[in-house]
């Protein structure tokens, strides 16, 4: 399942790979999900493998809907491990900017994707499929 941010200057994949423990019902333990993390900006590209929560994912998605309708400037995606950072910021003109940092084990990237709020709509709606396919599980 890929969630896939496109922009002017770059793009963010996240292509969900797996529940790491699928056969548990456990809050704690089965909301973890194995992820490649690939990002292209200004002809670099970089993919690496990372590990976050289902409820990272949820938390995020719900700023973005507030961010695609208006409602909130900001939109922001952190994780309990750190594997990906990044923050989406739009102004009332639709121009939406991503900042973020990947971080692998054994390097750092920043990076910065220049979009707009109809691109940003794409990315909430493939994070929305996302969700249905890989439900919180547990209490």
């Amino acid at each position: 399942m890929k969630v896939i941010l496109k922009g002017d200057t770059g793009s963010l994949k996240i292509d969900i790979i797996k529940r790491e423990n699928a056969s548990t019902n456990d809050f704690w333990d089965a909301n973890w999900i194995e992820a490649n993390i690939e990002i292209g900006v200004f002809g670099f590209s970089g993919k690496y493998e990372a590990s976050f929560r289902v409820d990272d994912l949820y938390r995020f998605y719900n700023e973005l809907v507030k961010l695609t309708k208006l409602e909130k400037t900001s939109a922001e995606f952190t994780t309990l491990e750190n594997g990906l950072f990044f923050k989406c910021d739009a102004n009332r003109r639709g121009a939406v900017t991503c900042t973020g940092k990947a971080i692998s084990r054994d390097n750092i990237l920043e990076f910065t994707i220049d979009t707009d709020l109809p691109s940003l709509a794409l990315f909430e709606r493939d994070l929305k499929l996302t969700l249905e396919k890989y439900p919180l599980k547990g209490k």
